[in-house]
């Protein structure tokens, strides 16, 4: 087996001299029994005489126990690793060994982490991997199986989702026995101590839904680790636009875009800016109600609303991620579903059918997409969220029966204040808008501010075009719907900086096109 690219620093143990020493070129032979490790923003790629490719990420470290032909033993002690394993024929074995559990796989795609607490994620995106735990308690995850993604906690029993068991046998259940043909490579070495078990994800449950950063662009990568899942979904992708330009503050920035289907019923939207000395990305991926169509404007076309008849398609839980790959701003929505209100005023929203705002005069009905679990959170620390105030099936996010409580951070650990009356929730998290540069430019700002402790967090919206100049009134016309409108707008571009107490100084500073958003549908 062989080093075959190192991108960073990585190293091999050497047992002769008790030492740590870098990867001096590639490729680089392994022998077995070698063990190697990645700096923090580093990643190796691994060849094997079978042709499998495995990719070690960032902050790794890995033991080669065995590398044949006809079996593959690697040891993963901390860290993560990616692998395209190919088609195993008779007796080839393919294993990868944490301490809290062993996965067999086949012909198949995965990635395997291990946190520094030693739990251990499993994530399949293509095939199927058997991962048994050290109380002998075996799962199947992938294609044909109720979940692909699994994590092995130590010291902990097993607690399975309803409808889903494990057994020593390695052959989970959910509505039925596994396919015929099916198989899994035995595990035949023994397992080290101490006892773990597994929490798994579903594949309707939230986790299942965010996605496994080092499987595509999410939050908490490095830039190199986002480039390299980004060109991974890129080879995917429906819609790329790309383009250099200049932003609000006169900064040359590389701006490189895609929208990608991970799922039948899913879309994701990336943006990926670099500059000198900087590196900011942004994501937003939609789950809808049902498979989408080829053309996706039909399924996004009534996202803010629709009167009349309800909608085919809305949203049922999104993601959304902001990082400069050091601070993040990060929402989770589920439990999206439709609601018919008789409007109390009239309401101006956008038809994609006409191409043009128009209003809805007061009594009618009109549909929108509520959810009853939203979360926002600024570098994994909860600020803001709300659930149902009883029961399920949000019907208003007023503070009414059939409404919402809200959780707002009180300064205080994970520990939060929950407001069940507008004025408590606008006590505890107060917001401003102003526009900085004067009325006639396209610069808003908004302000939010925790009455808990005073921290804040400050959004700036720019409309700016490719020569750095920030967009006014005037360039519009005063025209803000139709044809003109959006033929004026696709001349420009959005950018977002966020300034947060939390980020020290720091800022999240992207670029997006509207010609990437009206192509995906998302450009009212």
């Amino acid at each position: 087996m062989d080093v075959q690219n190192v991108d960073g620093v990585a190293e091999v143990y050497f047992p002769q001299t008790r030492q740590w020493q870098r990867i001096p070129e590639t490729p680089f032979r392994l022998e077995n029994g070698d063990r190697v490790r990645t700096g923090e923003q580093s990643s190796a790629d691994l060849d094997f005489p079978d042709g499998s490719h495995v990719r070690l990420g960032p902050s790794s470290a890995f033991t080669m126990q065995s590398g044949s032909r006809v079996d593959v033993v690697l040891g993963l002690d901390l860290g993560s690793l990616k692998a395209w394993v190919s088609h195993l024929v008779d007796r080839h074995e393919f294993h990868v060994r944490t301490p809290t559990a062993v996965c067999a796989v086949r012909g198949t795609r995965f990635v395997v982490d291990v946190s520094p607490d030693k739990a251990t994620l499993v994530d399949v995106s293509q095939g199927v991997v058997a991962v048994k735990t050290l109380l002998g308690e075996e799962l199947e995850l992938g294609d044909g199986r109720p979940m692909r993604s699994i994590r092995v906690l130590p010291d902990r029993p097993l607690d399975l989702p309803a409808g889903v068991r494990a057994s020593p046998a390695g052959k989970q259940t959910k509505a039925g026995p596994a396919a015929a043909g099916d198989r899994v490579a035995a595990v035949s070495a023994p397992l080290p101590p101490p006892p773990a078990t597994a929490e798994i994800v579903g594949e309707g449950d939230k986790e299942e839904f965010k996605k496994d950063v080092q499987r595509e662009v999410a939050l908490g990568l490095s830039e190199e680790a986002v480039q390299a899942a980004a060109a991974e979904e890129a080879r995917r992708a429906e819609y790329m636009e790309g383009k250099t330009m200049i932003d609000a503050f006169g900064r040359r920035v590389r701006l490189e875009e895609y929208v990608v289907r991970p799922a039948a019923d899913s879309f994701k939207l990336v943006a990926l800016n670099s500059r000198d000395g900087r590196f900011d990305y942004f994501y937003y991926q939609a789950q809808f109600n049902k498979t989408l169509p080829t053309d996706l404007t039909l399924a996004t076309r009534y996202l803010g609303g629709k009167d009349g008849t309800a909608p085919d398609y809305y949203v049922t839980a999104y993601e959304t991620g902001r990082s400069n790959t050091q601070d993040s701003i990060q929402e989770f929505a589920t439990g999206g579903h439709l609601v018919s209100t008789t409007l109390t005023a009239d309401k101006t929203f956008y038809d994609a059918t006409l191409n043009a705002y128009r209003t809805v005069k007061s009594g009618s009905s009109f549909w929108s997409t509520l959810f009853d679990n939203y979360s926002y959170r600024i570098d994994g620390t909860e600020k803001f969220g709300w659930q149902p105030a009883s029961g399920s099936g949000i019907t208003s996010y007023d503070y009414v029966a059939g409404g919402i409580n809200t959780r707002i951070w009180n300064g205080a650990g994970m520990a939060e204040t929950v407001c069940t009356t507008t004025s408590c929730e606008s006590a505890a998290r107060a917001s401003a808008t102003s526009t900085p540069d004067g009325s006639g430019v396209l610069h808003d700002r908004a302000t939010i501010t925790y009455a808990a402790d005073g921290s804040q967090e400050t959004y700036d919206f720019f409309v700016v075009g490719d020569d750095g100049r920030l967009a006014t009134t005037a360039d519009f016309g005063g025209v803000t719907s139709g044809q003109t409108y959006l033929d004026t707008l696709l001349k420009y571009n959005f950018e977002q900086t966020i300034s947060a107490t939390e980020f020290h100084g720091r800022t999240i500073d992207f670029v997006v096109e509207p010609k990437i958003l009206a192509k995906a549908g998302l450009l009212p």
